[in-house]
């Protein structure tokens, strides 16, 4: 497999497990709370948080690219 291609894959599997834990907090968020009765879980900040930090890191790894090639 490609450099490239490992990249874009494991960009695209953290991107969907921020969407699906953002879309599925409600069921996260009981999970676990039958173990820890304390916890809070707020899927729309974890996703926003989350998504911020994805693309942070593609923006950056889209200038490595553009500044690397020749």
């Amino acid at each position: 497999m490609d450099r490239m291609a490992a990249v874009f894959l494991v960009i695209l599997i953290v991107f969907a497990a921020l969407i699906l834990g953002g879309v599925f907090s409600g069921p996260i968020a009981a999970f676990i709370r039958r173990r820890l009765p304390g916890f809070s879980y707020e899927g729309e900040t974890f996703l926003l948080a989350g998504l911020y930090t994805l693309a942070a890191l593609v923006i950056g790894l889209l200038v490595m690219y553009l500044l690397a090639k020749p």
